[in-house]
C-alpha cells in the first residue's frame, strides 16, 4: 500500500481526470451520434425538391406561353397560320430538353453539395472518435492508478 499522501494527491487528481473524460466522451458521443441529423443529409434532398419544382414550374409558364401564342396566331387565320402547330412541335420538343437539362444540373448541383458536406463531416467524424478513444483510455488509465495505489 502506498503511502497516504500519495494517495491524497491521486484521488483528487484521478477523480478530477475521469470526470473531464467522462465529460468529454459524453460530448463526442452525443456529436458522433448526431452526424447523421446534420443539415446536408436531411435537407439537401428538400432543396433539391424545391430546385426541381422551380425547374418544372418554369418550364410549365413557358409551354403555356408557347401553346397561348401558337393559338392566336391560329386563330388569327393569317397566312402560314398552319405551321403554327409544327413550329409548337418544335418548340415543345425544345422546351422539353430544356427542362430535362435543367433537371440532371439541379441533381448533378445536389449530389455535388452532397459530397462536399461529406467530406467536411468526416474529418470532423474522425476527431470525436478519437476523443471518445483517448477519453476512455484515460480514465481507464486514472482509475488503474488509483486502484495500484489503493491495493
Amino acid at each position: 500500500m502506498a503511502p497516504i499522501s500519495d494517495i491524497v494527491l491521486t484521488l483528487p487528481l484521478a477523480a478530477g481526470t475521469v470526470a473531464v473524460c467522462g465529460w468529454v466522451f459524453a460530448r463526442s458521443a452525443a456529436r458522433l451520434a448526431d452526424h447523421g441529423l446534420d443539415y446536408p443529409p436531411l435537407l439537401l434532398r428538400g432543396d433539391e425538391i424545391r430546385g426541381r419544382q422551380r425547374v418544372r414550374a418554369e418550364g410549365l409558364r413557358r409551354r403555356a406561353e408557347l401553346l397561348a401564342a401558337a393559338e392566336a396566331e391560329v386563330l388569327s387565320g393569317a397566312a402560314g397560320s398552319g405551321d403554327a402547330v409544327a413550329r409548337l412541335d418544335a418548340d415543345l420538343a425544345l422546351l422539353e430538353g430544356e427542362v430535362e437539362d435543367r433537371l440532371a444540373e439541379v441533381g448533378a448541383e445536389t449530389a455535388a453539395a452532397r459530397d462536399r458536406a461529406e467530406a467536411g463531416r468526416r474529418p470532423a467524424r474522425a476527431v470525436d472518435i478519437a476523443l471518445v478513444a483517448a477519453s476512455t483510455a484515460a480514465a481507464l488509465v486514472a482509475l488503474v492508478a488509483v486502484l495500484l495505489l489503493v491495493l
